[in-house]
């Protein structure tokens, strides 16, 4: 097995590309995702993570509730509180640590022996990454489980690390490289190299017998590394690996 070397990757700038409204001078985000009216509540719920998105979660919460019928979880990590939203959406306040993958770790500990069927886990800063259309995507799936995929080679190589992201300096993992850090707290490298995809964005779907497959104890072991900081570099390792931590297990 052939690996990269490189140790540190390059800082990313990422730049929202909105649809943009111009009325009376003003720029407007405009949001759009077409889905079909359910006819029926679904046993789908949609956790989404936010730091103070109020205006894309505006936009989100009545297409959830009143087209697709789903329930919706909030867990701000800003100042958002319950009252902002309908009494109809659960809401959690936490500490701002751990990115959105330090969330759904939480939310699947918290809730582990309740839940039931079919889940999307989200960033609600859906004016990054394209979001927005990935969790349309999703909505349409009738998969158990999906992620935004990809086949970019170094980033799900053995050796991939990131010392630092958007300019920020990262809390290193507790093992490192990627492939390592797999092996000691995820599963099986080879399997997870040769049948699941490297997820992106914070954004897939999946289900509660998915969840269950593994203990909660699993679970606690990758939530101590992410919510000990607000930029730990073992969250772009479980971004990478959401199939192996919240999807099937590698056969």
């Amino acid at each position: 097995m052939s690996f990269l070397r490189n140790t540190k990757r390059r800082s990313v700038k990422i730049t929202k590309q909105p649809r943009l409204n111009k009325i009376s001078g003003l720029s407007i985000i405009m949001y759009r995702c077409v889905l079909p009216q359910s006819k029926r509540k679904k046993n789908l719920t949609v956790v989404l993570q936010s730091f103070n998105n109020k205006k894309e979660l505006d936009f989100l919460i009545p297409l959830l509730i009143n087209k697709v019928r789903a329930k919706v979880v909030i867990l701000e990590k800003g100042n958002l509180k319950k009252k902002d939203f309908p009494s109809t959406v659960k809401f959690h306040k936490l500490a701002n640590k751990g990115r959105e993958l330090g969330a759904f770790l939480w939310y699947t500990i918290k809730y582990y022996k309740s839940l039931k069927g079919s889940y999307i886990f989200a960033s609600a800063n859906i004016s990054k990454h394209k979001r927005l259309s990935i969790i349309c995507k999703l909505l349409r799936s009738r998969k158990k489980f999906q992620c935004n995929k990809k086949s970019w080679p170094w980033e799900r190589s053995y050796d991939f690390t990131v010392e630092e992201y958007l300019n920020q300096q990262l809390l290193p993992a507790p093992v490192r490289p990627f492939g390592a850090w797999y092996a000691r707290y995820v599963g099986n490298w080879a399997k997870w190299q040769k049948t699941q995809p490297a997820c992106y964005n914070g954004v897939f779907k999946t289900h509660a017998s998915y969840l269950k497959k593994r203990p909660v104890l699993f679970y606690k072991r990758l939530n101590r590394q992410l919510n000990a900081h607000n930029a730990p570099e073992a969250g772009h390792y479980v971004e990478r690996a959401v199939a192996g931590v919240f999807g099937p297990l590698a056969r």
